[in-house]
C-alpha cells in the first residue's frame, strides 16, 4: 500500500481533494473516542492522509487544500492529541502517532501542538528507546519541532 499511495499518478490526484480529506478526518474523529493504542482502522487513514499532505507538498498538480480541511485536521487532533492512549508504550501505538504526528505537521497546524509534541520528548525512558517504532515517533517529533522553530526564526529574520 505504501509504494502505490506514494507514488503519484492521476488516480492518487483525482482523490486528493478537500472533500475526501474531510471525510477520512470526520471518519478518523469517529474512531478517535474508542483508541486505544492498538489499531482501530485509524493507522490506515492517518496513513492515507500523511500521503495526502506527502503529495500536496511535492505535486504541483496537487491543489491546495482548503479551510474545511484544516478545520477537520484541528478538529481531529485536538481530540487524539488529548487521547489517554496517546504515549501507550507499544509499536502499534507508536506507528499510530507518528502518523499523528506527520498530519499535524501543516503550517497552520504544528504550532497548536508543540506542548503535546514535547510531551514526547519528556516522557522519552529506557523502555522506549528499545523499540524502533517508538525511536522512529521521537525522531519524527523531534522534526516537526525543528521545523517549527525554522519557520518561527524565518518569520522573525523576514519581517
Amino acid at each position: 500500500m505504501r509504494n502505490y499511495l506514494f507514488s503519484f499518478d492521476t488516480n492518487i490526484g483525482a482523490v486528493l481533494t478537500d472533500a475526501h480529506l474531510i471525510a477520512v478526518f470526520d471518519k478518523a474523529e469517529g474512531l478517535e473516542a474508542a483508541y486505544d493504542g492498538t489499531n482501530n482502522g485509524l493507522h490506515q487513514l492517518l496513513f492515507f492522509l500523511h500521503a495526502a499532505f506527502y503529495h500536496a507538498w511535492f505535486e504541483s498538480a496537487v491543489p491546495t487544500f482548503g479551510q474545511a480541511v484544516l478545520d477537520a485536521n484541528l478538529s481531529f487532533s485536538d481530540k487524539f492529541s488529548v487521547n489517554p492512549h496517546l504515549h501507550d508504550l507499544n509499536d502499534e501505538a507508536a506507528d499510530i502517532t507518528t502518523e499523528w504526528v506527520v498530519v499535524v505537521d501543516q503550517k497552520q497546524v504544528r504550532h497548536h501542538y508543540l506542548d503535546t509534541l514535547l510531551s514526547f520528548l519528556n516522557g522519552f525512558e529506557e523502555l522506549r528507546a528499545a523499540s524502533y517504532e517508538q525511536r522512529y515517533l521521537l525522531s519524527s517529533v523531534l522534526y516537526v519541532i525543528s521545523w517549527s522553530q525554522q519557520q518561527r526564526y524565518r518569520f522573525y529574520i523576514c519581517n
